[in-house]
């Protein structure tokens, strides 16, 4: 109680949450901050004990994983573990309820490009998709298309590019040069 200010303090802090609405978020909150001074403690620790030439490597490694395996066991992610029969029955319960709410074969907003929606199952919520390539084989053309796809489809669509600005962009799209004259 001292190491946190004393009794006063606890009072004092207590007075600032004006209702107990947010409890859980405030409680989340405070474990997460706990959890992140525990790693950089503990990752301090052994980064001192890796400086050190008298200690083993193997009982470097056998603490950062006791480290590690703490911290996880009091992280909520062991409450997201599912038994494989369990995942299954949701995965088939999800299928089933996609196949259900499809439209003319089409479950999610179609692509445009069949190919594609075959392997994606068409765009879904709350997936993310990731166009990947090297340079200059047609990323950002690809990206538009189906962006126009998505919003033929009533969805709201916007583009965020680090490389080119919105003008750019749309010459990109309709194929015009700088003058407004198609190539």
């Amino acid at each position: 109680m001292d190491e946190a200010g004393g009794a006063y303090s606890i009072v004092r802090l207590s007075s600032k949450v004006t209702s107990s609405a947010h409890i859980e978020l405030h409680a989340e909150l405070i474990k997460d901050r706990y959890l992140k001074r525990e790693l950089i403690v503990g990752i301090n620790s052994l980064t001192s004990q890796s400086e050190d030439p008298t200690y083993d490597i193997e009982d470097i490694l056998n603490a950062l994983h006791l480290l590690t395996d703490r911290i996880e066991n009091e992280c909520s992610w062991t409450q997201q573990l599912r038994p494989m029969q369990q995942l299954m029955e949701e995965t088939i319960a999800e299928t089933e309820q996609l196949i259900e709410n499809s439209k003319n074969g089409v479950a999610g907003i179609p692509t445009g490009l069949a190919g594609l929606d075959r392997l994606t199952s068409d765009w879904q919520a709350c997936d993310l998709n990731i166009i990947a390539a090297r340079s200059s084989v047609g990323k950002t053309t690809i990206a538009l298309h189906l962006a126009k796809a998505t919003a033929s489809a009533g969805r709201h669509v916007v583009i965020y590019s680090i490389e080119m600005q919105g003008e750019r962009l749309s010459v990109r799209r309709t194929g015009c040069n700088h003058d407004g004259e198609t190539p």
